[in-house]
């Protein structure tokens, strides 16, 4: 009998609530639901991803949802998710490897990515799926070429933290995209130089823009313009960033350039959502500066973080690595205007919307100065943020979906439901 299995092999952390139920990160959870629903009835969707820590589940339980197995979504346990390199290779990877091997012997479909260097997993379930002639898509979530330089150029990687990247990490994660493009089904690529480079024409590697927010998550014209409105005579400038609390994020230079916006003069004021263990470094931060920051701990994602981010007008964000966060387009679905740190993402949303304004990386002061900008020149906001609006609409996740699903069909012959392949069950 062939197998109707769709296997997707991440490495977001869920936790089994019962042997019918799981709980993981309430955006993803809508992402799968999603790609369930473009899933024929009899074809069921198993995630498999190692097991989130008790303590995490306990601590980010306001954030996640939880699946049952009557949603035609299944989990499926991997080991080592946050073991050590040596811990890994003693402990995980083997279990991993048969764990695996069952998975794409039970699938027709694998779906994943790279795997690090020292932690082998989502690549072990292409290889298995390969060897077993079964269809395989491949996906890549940022450009890992600059993140290297980057971060030295940040301080929050070590000079031998460099060369180990830059001998060992980069190099491997180039040829497991060298082979993929060879060898999977289909390949989707969150950066247009990584089609470019890698898929070198060929029609199976196309680029993707992974976004969550759903049509329903978008602001409404008469909102939207109402709040453009208000804003231009509204004193002071609400500024947001919501993720996580981690050092790469660059929440530091977010504060930092809150602070040199009101020394030159403008009212603004930043309100920071999330956790992680970089929160109460953030919060003595922002005490010692004196600069004006709300935090407000993760949200579930969805109406009550909306609600939080409609009270914004510009999104900060500051990584310090390159990063595509999904956090860019969300602020968009909800009218915001985008102050972001010069990386290859946002100089893409840049230029593709007409909402994000980029300045040179690692470099607060040119934060400052865009926000400066926009709490200088109301109309140039009220422009960004209807432009920010107009590019969240043509970037849905159905819409970006629906266009993924009609590529595996092609590609690798995925079963559709009767219809459109949009429609709910």
């Amino acid at each position: 009998m062939k197998s109707k299995q769709y296997s997707l092999v991440v490495l977001a952390e869920a936790w089994p609530t019962s042997p019918d139920s799981f709980a993981i990160e309430s955006a993803f959870a809508g992402h799968l639901r999603m790609i369930r629903d473009r899933l024929r009835d009899d074809v069921q969707l198993v995630v498999a991803s190692p097991r989130m820590p008790a303590r995490d589940f306990v601590a980010k339980s306001a954030s996640l949802a939880h699946i049952e197995s009557s949603e035609g979504i299944a989990y499926y346990e991997l080991r080592g998710g946050r073991a050590g390199p040596l811990r890994y290779l003693l402990t995980a990877l083997l279990p991993n490897a048969w764990r695996t091997f069952r998975l794409a012997r039970r699938s027709r479909v694998v779906h994943a990515g790279p795997s690090h260097v020292f932690r082998l997993m989502e690549i072990l379930a292409l290889f298995w799926a390969i060897l077993l002639r079964r269809q395989t898509v491949y996906v890549v979530d940022l450009d890992w070429r600059q993140s290297c330089s980057l971060q030295r150029t940040a301080g929050i990687r070590s000079a031998l933290e460099g060369w180990r990247q830059r001998l060992l990490v980069s190099p491997f994660m180039a040829l497991q995209t060298w082979l993929a493009v060879r060898w999977c089904s289909h390949a989707m690529l969150k950066s247009q130089r990584l089609v470019r480079d890698f898929g070198q024409g060929r029609e199976h590697v196309r680029f993707i823009l992974d976004s969550a927010h759903s049509r329903g998550a978008i602001v409404s014209d008469v909102d939207l313009e109402r709040r453009a409105t208000a804003q231009a005579v509204e004193s002071c400038l609400e500024v947001v960033y919501f993720g996580r609390l981690v050092r790469r994020k660059g929440v530091t230079h977010c504060i930092e350039a809150i602070r040199i916006a009101r020394e030159s003069g403008v009212d603004c004021r930043l309100t920071v959502i999330g956790q992680g263990p970089e929160q109460a470094d953030l919060k003595a931060l922002a005490a010692d500066l004196g600069a004006p920051v709300r935090f407000l701990d993760a949200l579930p994602y969805g109406d009550e973080l909306f609600a939080a981010i409609d009270r914004a007008h510009v999104l900060i964000a500051a990584p310090l690595s390159e990063d595509t966060p999904r956090s860019a387009l969300d602020a968009m679905a909800r009218g915001l205007a985008v102050a972001a740190y010069d990386i290859a993402y946002y100089r893409y949303l840049a230029e593709a919307s007409g909402a994000v304004v980029t300045s040179p990386f690692n470099d607060p002061s040119g934060l400052a100065s865009t926000i400066t900008k926009f709490s200088r020149d109301r109309d140039f906001l009220a422009d960004c943020m209807r432009s920010a609006r107009a590019f969240a609409v043509e970037n849905t996740q159905e819409v970006w979906m629906d266009r993924r699903f009609e590529w595996l069909g092609t590609y690798c012959g995925v079963p559709r439901p009767r219809g459109d392949g949009s429609s709910m069950r």
